[in-house]
């Protein structure tokens, strides 16, 4: 048994036309035809049932097919990962992300890593902090971008410092005229304040910034997502803190929310690279690393009434 002879299985698997998968195969179909009787005889096992025009998998090759997929998939990561040896720079690179930086960041990033990096496919994944901390431990993911610091959650893991995001408070234009050009922590109207639902980082650092303030409380609505904050500021219904990444300088002409600054010091979070200390890649790290902080822009959102 060959892996030849399984990719012939998985090719006549997927098209049921022996015809069809010899074409896909670029071989003949006697040639197709007599490694897949091959491959049953060795096996001792009938896997296609065949006809004049169409072949039909058996219980046993709806079986050998699954087996021999996976065979396949582990043979494509051995020849990844020789390729990312010999290359770091080309290959798959797993990246995982939150969502409070995904849609944010990569917009303005991938288009560059992909004019540095022509070789290089990016596998990217959306998920929350502690997901792909469990992915990245478990081998599923490479490399992740997340909010620092991570306190006793890095144990075993190494990271890069990418850039750090003030947060601004986002209001309904109407409430413009109650603030400065920037607002003080004291100044908070926690009361008024909506955040992300548990399990969001971004949450955790809103929190602090209101017990700052010394507030008394937050608003009881919470959202799975910032958009979805932000749409309730557009409504005029509550405020909340937008990291600066998620400002949208060019679209505050088409809105009624509005965006003030803090007062230094300004809350911040902190943006890094999160990776497996056993990771052979780390020059391609470091390399998307200049890449993201050469085009992460730091001209932040004025306050327009």
């Amino acid at each position: 048994m060959n892996i030849r002879d399984l990719n012939y299985l998985i090719t006549l698997g997927k098209e049921l036309n022996f015809r069809k998968a010899a074409e896909k195969c670029h071989v003949s179909q006697p040639t197709l035809s007599a490694q897949i009787k091959k491959l049953e005889e060795e096996l001792g096992l009938q896997l296609i049932e065949r006809s004049h025009k169409q072949a039909r998998l058996t219980e046993a090759g709806e079986q050998a097919l699954t087996h021999a997929l996976a065979v396949h998939e582990e043979v494509q990561q051995l020849k990844n990962m020789a390729e990312e040896f010999k290359n770091p720079y080309a290959g798959t690179l797993k990246l995982g992300l939150i969502p409070t930086i995904a849609p944010y960041l990569l917009p303005k990033i991938i288009k560059p890593l992909r004019q540095e990096f022509p070789q290089l496919h990016l596998a990217l994944h959306e998920a929350q902090t502690e997901q792909l901390l469990i992915k990245l431990r478990n081998f599923e993911l490479d490399l992740l971008v997340l909010a620092l610091p991570l306190e006793d959650k890095l144990e075993g893991l190494r990271h890069l410092p990418l850039y750090d995001e003030p947060f601004y408070l986002a209001v309904h234009r109407s409430q413009i005229e109650s603030h400065n050009s920037a607002i003080n922590y004291n100044d908070l109207d926690t009361g008024k304040i909506a955040l992300l639902e548990e399990g969001h980082c971004l949450r955790a650092h809103a929190l602090e910034i209101c017990q700052l303030a010394q507030g008394q409380g937050i608003n009881e609505f919470t959202a799975t997502s910032l958009e979805t904050l932000r749409y309730m500021v557009e409504a005029n219904e509550v405020m909340t803190l937008i990291p600066a990444l998620a400002v949208e300088q060019k679209t505050l002409e088409h809105t009624n929310v509005r965006y003030i600054p803090f007062k230094a010091p300004a809350p911040t979070r902190h943006i890094g690279f999160i990776f497996r200390a056993s990771q052979q890649r780390k020059e391609l790290f470091q390399a998307i690393q200049q890449i993201i902080q050469s085009n992460i822009s730091h001209e932040y959102p004025k306050n327009n009434a």
